[in-house]
Order: C-alpha cells, then structure tokens, then sequence
C-alpha cells in the first residue's frame, strides 16, 4: 500500500525521499535518470518532474515540491520511473499517495 502524503495547497519545500528496490533488493542508481509522475485521480492532470540522487549506492533519490506542484486540489497516484545508462528501465508503480488539500484561510 502506497504511503500517503498529506499536504495544504500552495505548500513548499517538502522533501520525498525514495528508496529504489527491485524484488526488495537496493537497486544502485548511478548515473540513472529519474522521472517523477503524479496523476490527479479524478481530473487526470497529470505532473512530470526529475528527482534529484541523494545516495546512489543505496539508491536514495529526492524530489523537493515547489508550491507549483500544490496548487490543483485533490488526490494523486505516483509513479517513479528509473531509467539506467545500459538501457534497462525500471518502474514502481503508485510509491506514494499524494494528497493536496484546499486552504481554509486565504492569505
């Protein structure tokens, strides 16, 4: 089950650490490409950003939300695709759940 993330529309700054595993083994990602994808489970608008590796021999990568990526309320499906130098392109389906709330106040 994907872990759920709660955030408040227009949110920053919030770090999302992945951990690459193929059949629970670390997957080192040296010199991989890592694409981020989030799809709004009801509107379909779906995100793409880059992760950055933090720790590629125990395959930890990061992406940062920007208050751009919180502004459309509602719920999102993940998927983390890990694209290798030889060719090989591996992908974790819904790693996390990402749920955007509206704000209550407006500032």
């Amino acid at each position: 089950m994907a872990q759920k993330i709660n955030v408040v529309q227009g949110d920053n700054n919030i770090k999302l650490v992945f951990n690459i595993k193929k059949d629970n083994i670390v997957e080192p990602i040296l010199g991989a490409i890592i694409d981020l994808q989030f799809k709004n489970t009801v509107t379909g608008f779906i995100m793409k950003r880059k992760c950055v590796i933090t720790e590629s021999t125990s395959a930890e990568c990061m992406y940062v939300l920007v208050s751009e990526d919180t502004q459309e309320v509602g719920g999102y499906q993940s998927e983390l695709t890990i694209n290798y130098i030889n060719g090989t392109k591996i992908t974790s389906l819904n790693p996390i759940t990402l749920i955007i709330q509206p704000q209550v106040v407006e500032g």
